[in-house]
């Protein structure tokens, strides 16, 4: 799919979600179109991988009379739905695929480290909300204890924990930024440059991505640093989320 634009909504729980994803599919003043054959329903059939969430596709038309935007009438927006514990699993894969230089979210690389977000995944869907993943056949107590033999071969989950995330923003922050992602010594390294201009910020970040093609490049608008954080949580290795998931939801199966 070749798409302009992405958006992702992070939503509490399931149930809000599904109430969403309703509503904006009976909106009669939505004026976008969606394409229905390209809807995906990862909660109900999640990955391989051990994905979880809603993926739904609209293809963009601009209001008559309103804009000049015509022009990119039928391009392609995806929208992204996720709970919030499908969210801090999809960030913990990008974080420790930084890590590791795997492609677990990909399905490609080191297979322990995709077996640990597929036991991973089972175990979050189960703890938190009522749902299966990929391991679905397995007991609870075979779930864990696989998992475990998982983090003693992988060290992931201690690694994840010991990451220190970086919770703050340099006070160059400007509205338009440009986030040049790494990971140097199992920590996280990035330099971010501000500009006051989109254009002339959208030029910087082609020029990185020319000189550096397979590093983390990201531009980024936003008003407020906080927001940065929270959309980007990957970018600043912010997994403690679902490091605290995964040793509740071990307390909650295992009882």
């Amino acid at each position: 799919m070749h798409d302009i634009a992405g958006c992702r909504l992070i939503f509490k729980n399931e149930a809000d979600m599904l109430e969403y994803i309703s509503k904006l599919h009976k909106a009669t003043g939505f004026h976008h179109i969606r394409k229905e054959g390209q809807y995906k329903d990862y909660i109900t059939n999640p990955k391989e991988s051990g994905y979880r969430g809603i993926h739904d596709v609209y293809a963009y038309q601009s209001k008559k009379g309103y804009d000049r935007s015509d022009k990119w009438n039928g391009l392609l927006v995806e929208i992204q739905y996720r709970t919030i514990y499908q969210h801090a699993w999809a960030t913990a894969v990008e974080v420790a695929d930084y890590l590791t230089n795997c492609r677990a979210k990909f399905s490609q690389g080191n297979s322990d480290q995709q077996e640990f977000f597929r036991y991973a995944s089972e175990i979050i869907a189960r703890a938190y909300e009522n749902r299966v993943s990929c391991k679905n056949t397995l007991s609870n107590q075979d779930l864990i204890a696989n998992f475990k033999k998982l983090e003693q071969k992988t060290n992931l989950l201690q690694r994840l924990k010991q990451l220190k995330s970086i919770s703050k923003i340099p006070e160059i922050f400007k509205q338009n930024l440009v986030i040049h992602f790494t990971i140097k010594d199992d920590q996280p390294k990035f330099d971010i440059y501000g500009f006051n201009s989109l254009p002339v910020a959208g030029i910087h970040y082609f020029i990185l991505e020319k000189k550096y093609p397979t590093d983390d490049i990201v531009l980024v608008k936003s008003s407020d640093r906080k927001s940065i954080l929270e959309a980007y949580r990957n970018y600043f290795a912010d997994a403690k989320d679902f490091t605290g998931y995964i040793e509740e939801g071990i307390k909650k199966l295992s009882s």
